[in-house]
């Protein structure tokens, strides 16, 4: 009975990811199979009513603006915009500490190359 319980909240979890990673025609997505070899990152945020939290998530795709990511603390895919990040962002692969700013600019060249 466990082991069915445990397989059905897997594919209700896979399921919710691949739902939110469908690319728009603005966003360039470099994992489409979500194998999370993605960039795994901690940051301070300030979502759209002020409110602070810590952020530990898996970036998913990126655009101009923002960046889709499956947060570990929401447990779902979030959508993040790079103004509302705190000024330091920490790689949590490599240990490395970034200015967000600077961060977010070598994301975007990584991931989308010249498009923005």
């Amino acid at each position: 009975m466990i082991i069915i319980l445990i397989s059905i909240a897997l594919a209700v979890g896979v399921w919710k990811l691949q739902k939110y990673s469908a690319k728009n025609s603005h966003e360039i997505s470099k994992n489409e199979n979500l194998d999370f070899t993605s960039v795994y990152i901690e940051f301070n945020y300030t979502d759209g009513e002020g409110i602070p939290s810590k952020r530990r998530v898996r970036v998913l795709s990126v655009s101009e603006s923002y960046f889709k990511a499956y947060c570990e603390s929401r447990h779902d895919t979030r959508t993040f915009r790079y103004d509302r990040m705190g000024s330091r962002v920490s790689d949590l692969d490599t240990g490395e500490i970034f200015e967000s700013k600077k961060w977010a600019r070598r994301l975007k060249i990584e991931w989308c190359g010249d498009v923005f």
